[in-house]
């Protein structure tokens, strides 16, 4: 009973910081990775409670990933991200994507799981290249709109649903923020581990 309501204040949590840097142009990033940090660790528990292992494994790299950017705040203006290259380390996650969704035709769970695995790869990966700063927020949230929908199947049939609706409400939030965010200028930038006003 305790681990669900862990579940929820973790989604509830995450929704309510996702809201904040999908709909608002300002984004103070230390409060940022720092909620992120709680809400992973409480969807971290709970999800390994239900034994769902693809939001164990999202939510365990956003720890590590929130907790890195909190020890490197402020980053040094001009750090390099140099090992990071996007192409690299997202087009394999895509191929993986359309892999899934072409096994899940003739056997659904297998092919959901493929898919989720895809999913919770893209989330990390966006998210890691998003707080190195490289790739921009309009960039990063469109990755999130995949990555979350591509989760919601197998969370269905995992009957996961603290993460379900978490994943169902940060793609359509994630959606509205992308679209938000065409033609804004500043938001083109990456937001690296440091403070915007």
């Amino acid at each position: 009973m305790i681990t669900a309501w862990l579940g929820w204040f973790g989604a509830g949590l995450y929704l309510l910081n996702h809201a904040w840097l999908s709909l608002n142009h300002g984004l103070e990033s230390r409060r940022y990775y720092f909620l992120n940090f709680l809400a992973a660790s409480a969807v971290v528990v709970s999800s390994a409670q239900l034994s769902s292992w693809q939001p164990v494994w999202t939510n365990a790299f956003w720890v590590v990933v929130s907790a890195v950017a909190l020890l490197r705040w402020p980053r040094k203006p001009g750090a390099s991200s140099g090992w990071l290259r996007e192409r690299v380390l997202v087009w394999p996650i895509l191929v993986a994507l359309a892999a899934g969704c072409i096994v899940a035709i003739g056997q659904l769970y297998p092919g959901a799981s493929l898919v989720g695995w895809a999913g919770t790869a893209l989330f990390g990966v966006a998210y890691l290249i998003f707080a190195s700063g490289v790739i921009p927020r309009r960039r990063f949230l469109g990755y999130n709109v995949v990555a979350a929908f591509a989760l919601v199947p197998i969370l269905y049939l995992d009957a996961n649903w603290p993460v379900f609706f978490l994943e169902v409400i940060w793609g359509f939030t994630s959606a509205i923020g992308w679209f938000r965010a065409r033609g804004v200028a500043h938001l083109e930038t990456p937001a690296k581990f440091d403070h915007e006003a």
